[in-house]
């Protein structure tokens, strides 16, 4: 006769179940069949212990970092006949996703089965829905999506598997390229809505520097300098024209010029954020500090 035993299925079987390009997580359910064993009616019910865990590593992506991913573990106890788990992600997550169920039955005897090679995989963006995002969730800053193209061509993931990492193995990863300032989250690496929400909290961050950075210049002692400088040389240039007239009267004293620097247009502003926005890597812009 035939040992007892429990046997996983998996709907969809898989083996790869893809985040939506909405980053909603994929709909997967896992039945435990028990094979060469039927429960006894009257004994106390069988427990199906479920455990779940979804990590990313990085192991086969090009240019990943060591950090590991991982979606909160998700540990469950059901009872017979409720054999069957609909996984509930609470993390927009990707990786390698394992699910294993014990099963205690009278006698002390212990059946166990977990799943194989079942991934979490990653969907980019469509233009449209990236645009669609942008438009109501940040401002449309042309400035800002043409930062998002240049530095990952709109790309979230490099394959469905793998987040875009910068090819500078600095770790900059996702549609903005976020790697610090703050370092990216988990939700960043797979959710390609968070990390454009992280890249637009960046730039109106550098924006507030641009800002700032114009009114140091203002204020400046550097600038009174250069402002000082100009009038002596003005005054003194002014005075030699004065003294070369021969039919000249008594000079009239020149004042000195008050300069001062205009606030930025929207498009100086524009340019002085990006530029607040390089990195040492030729003349390439990024969404990063």
């Amino acid at each position: 006769m035939a040992n007892p035993a429990v046997v996983l299925k998996v709907g969809p079987p898989g083996p790869k179940f893809p985040i939506s390009e909405q980053c909603e997580m994929p709909k997967i359910a896992v039945t435990a069949e028990l094979q060469n064993f039927t429960p006894d009616p009257k004994a106390p019910p069988i427990q199906y212990q479920w455990k779940v865990t979804l990590i990313f590593n990085g192991q086969g992506c090009l240019h990943a970092t060591q950090r590991i991913i991982k979606h909160d573990d998700i540990a469950k106890f059901t009872t017979h006949p409720m054999n069957k788990l609909d996984l509930q992600f609470t993390q927009v997550r990707g990786g390698a996703l394992t699910i294993s169920v014990t099963v205690p039955i009278p006698g002390g005897t212990v059946l166990t089965d977990s799943t194989k090679n079942l991934l979490v995989t990653g969907t980019n963006p469509s233009v449209a829905a990236l645009a669609t995002f942008a438009t109501s969730n940040v401002a449309n800053t042309p400035a800002f999506r043409k930062l998002m193209r240049v530095e990952s061509g709109l790309k979230q993931f490099l394959s469905d598997t793998c987040p875009f990492f910068s090819e500078d193995n600095k770790g900059r990863v996702g549609l903005c390229q976020l790697t610090k300032d703050p370092i990216p989250t988990d939700d960043q690496f797979w959710s390609w809505k968070e990390n454009v929400k992280g890249g637009w909290d960046l730039y109106k961050k550098k924006e507030k520097e641009a800002r700032n950075h114009m009114n140091n210049v203002r204020k400046g002692d550097e600038f009174k300098a250069l402002v000082k400088i100009y009038n002596e040389k003005r005054r003194a240039k002014l005075a030699a024209a004065a003294a070369a007239k021969t039919d000249a009267g008594a000079a009239a004293p020149i004042k000195d010029l008050e300069i001062e620097l205009p606030e930025y247009t929207d498009e100086q502003l524009e340019r002085d954020t990006v530029r607040f926005q390089r990195v040492r890597r030729n003349t390439r812009i990024s969404c990063e500090s």
